[in-house]
């Protein structure tokens, strides 16, 4: 843990660089020193269908929902969630001068019912 989905309206395509904005919103994760290098996951959903307030097609959102592992306080959930959203904010800043993107970050703790498989080295499949 954490996992970073980038859920966007798929008109934010046309003015902003998905793949430059999953790298920055994972580089602040790094760069918080709270996780685990080899934890962070971040990954995009399109969202082809979609209204947004009156309908215009001007109008755009980006949502990071941030999954994280319990026992964090609460002061580091902020210091990591201000640290996203301003990663976010700057990752989008040129296109949100073309279209009106609406931006939001929540951060959610996990379950600590979890079931995984630890990556192997073994070349065998």
């Amino acid at each position: 843990m954490p996992h970073l989905i980038v859920e966007y309206s798929s008109n934010v395509e046309q003015h902003l660089d998905i793949p430059a904005l999953l790298c920055a919103v994972h580089q602040a994760a790094i760069d918080s020193g709270v996780f685990d290098l080899d934890t962070i996951r971040t990954r995009a959903e399109r969202r082809d269908a979609f209204v947004i307030a009156d309908g215009d097609t001007r109008q755009a959102f980006i949502a990071v929902d941030v999954r994280m592992g319990p026992g964090q306080d609460e002061q580091v959930r902020r210091q990591i969630g201000k640290a996203l959203f301003s990663a976010l904010q700057t990752a989008t800043a040129a296109a949100r001068n073309s279209l009106r993107i609406r931006l939001s970050l929540e951060l959610r703790e996990a379950s600590p019912v979890r079931f995984r498989e630890e990556a192997t080295t073994d070349s065998r499949h």
